[in-house]
């Protein structure tokens, strides 16, 4: 998830009900903090290209404002 707080966390909630939620990413840390506390075992980011360097994945969901 890029974009992890404010309208990505409704879509990180609609897709969490089916998915793994492997990895989180947001600039802001206060708003990556606030998902993550519902995603504990999801890697943390602040920048999405470490997240993509760093992580195997099937999907990225990217909320934007």
């Amino acid at each position: 998830m890029i974009g992890a707080n404010g309208r990505g966390a409704d879509n990180l909630a609609a897709v969490a009900e089916t998915e793994n939620i492997v990895a989180l990413c947001d600039v802001d840390s206060v708003r990556l903090g606030e998902s993550a506390e519902k995603h504990p075992s999801a890697a943390r980011y602040p920048d999405f290209r470490k997240m993509l360097d760093a992580e195997k994945l099937d999907a990225v969901v990217v909320a934007t404002p």
